[in-house]
């Protein structure tokens, strides 16, 4: 009931232009307006920011169809934009597994009319690139905002990836911190069960230098022999973490801990496959399991990674 309330303050009224001569028929630049009457509330809606991006569409055979006014594009952005407004009404659900139906719904009519499943510009959340309007960067804020506060950073930057182009961004991220802190200290990247698939792009695009340890060995034998590899601490470490593979595997965090505490290190954690479960687990019931909290934050290179109360 709440919905239908909140969708009754917004009247939409789409008339598309229809052609007078034959001349304006047959041509390819003959304009598709439309007129928009919206009452306070929304704002813009899909089918004002669909029209309104006209000078910009490229005349390929898919987006010159859209220029007929009884193109059924038209009749889909209608269907879009109510699905829009209702999810952005809707209340916010805990977390579950399952895809967000109004997501799914979206997807098919935009496919099924010939538009791209999905675009969310690969960007970050501030920059919205406004020659495509069809972009959901609104919700993409309000997810990653809401992740990054179950770490303790609500204020962090992101954006929605998969998961080998967000683990070589954030990879990339501290060779640029450690490059500009520490410009006469090269790098090493040390990994145990990390995703050796990523790892090699890592080594191809980003010139890393890769070395694969046991974290199983007892931490002195460890840190002994990361000593020799590193030339006793001169070389930085970037220690890339897993807290769930492909295999089942993770790493021993307690022992990358522990290397931080006797070697300069970065940490960068691919939580992939855990990071909902992890984070939403009482706290009582994670201290059961054995199961570290995760706090998300820049460290000085020589400073512990444990936090002040262990």
């Amino acid at each position: 009931m709440k919905i239908l309330q909140r969708l009754k303050r917004a009247v939409v009224t789409v008339e598309p232009h229809i052609p007078t001569s034959e001349s304006e028929v047959e041509s390819p630049e003959a304009p598709t307006e439309a007129t928009l009457t919206c009452t306070k509330g929304y704002g813009k809606t899909i089918q004002q920011t669909f029209y309104e991006s006209q000078s910009q569409w490229i005349d390929d055979p898919i987006t010159s169809q859209w220029r007929d006014p009884n193109h059924r594009v038209h009749q889909v952005l209608s269907k879009v934009n109510d699905l829009y407004h209702a999810w952005s009404s809707a209340q916010t659900n805990p977390f579950g597994p399952s895809a967000n139906m109004f997501s799914l719904k979206i997807g098919r009519l935009l496919a099924a009319v010939g538009l791209p499943w999905h675009n969310n510009q690969i960007n970050m959340l501030n920059e919205i690139d406004t020659s495509w309007p069809f972009h959901f960067k609104s919700f993409e804020m309000g997810i990653i905002c809401a992740k990054e506060a179950r770490v303790g950073d609500p204020d962090a930057l992101g954006y929605v990836s998969n998961v080998s182009g967000a683990n070589c961004y954030c990879i990339r991220a501290l060779q640029q911190e450690l490059r500009e802190k520490h410009p006469t200290r090269r790098p090493i990247l040390v990994y145990d069960h990390f995703d050796t698939k990523v790892l090699k792009s890592v080594e191809a695009f980003f010139g890393l230098e890769l070395h694969h340890i046991s974290l199983s060995n007892g931490r002195g034998d460890l840190i002994r022999h990361l000593r020799n590899v590193t030339a006793d601490g001169t070389r930085p470490i970037i220690f890339t973490a897993t807290l769930g593979n492909a295999n089942g595997e993770d790493d021993d965090m307690e022992m990358i801990c522990d290397i931080s505490d006797a070697l300069p290190l970065f940490l960068h954690v691919d939580a992939t496959r855990s990071f909902d479960y992890i984070t939403t687990l009482p706290k009582r019931d994670r201290r059961q399991l054995g199961i570290q909290e995760l706090i998300l934050g820049m460290k000085a290179l020589d400073q512990s990674l444990r936090s002040r109360d262990g």
